[in-house]
């Protein structure tokens, strides 16, 4: 089930959101994004692959294992962000 989702994080993050951020946000493409929850890091998958810089963090460990089995190459982390 987890796998569906990175599936349909890259989806959401290829149709909508970054060409969302892209027209909302002057100089998008410049920043470097922090994801507070990634879960399986789709949208952040998308975001490196576009060149720009990301990490995540993520409670759960097995989302993230299975987000780097995916894309060894992302900055993740596993915690909580009040920590």
């Amino acid at each position: 089930m987890a796998e569906k989702h990175y599936y349909e994080q890259k989806r959401f993050a290829q149709s909508y959101l970054i060409p969302f951020l892209q027209n909302t946000i002057p100089g998008f493409k410049g920043l470097r994004i922090l994801e507070v929850g990634c879960a399986e890091a789709g949208f952040l998958d998308q975001i490196q692959r576009a060149g720009m810089q990301c990490a995540g963090i993520e409670l759960e460990k097995a989302r993230v294992d299975l987000a780097l089995e995916k894309n060894p190459q992302l900055n993740l982390y596993v915690g909580d962000i009040t920590d």
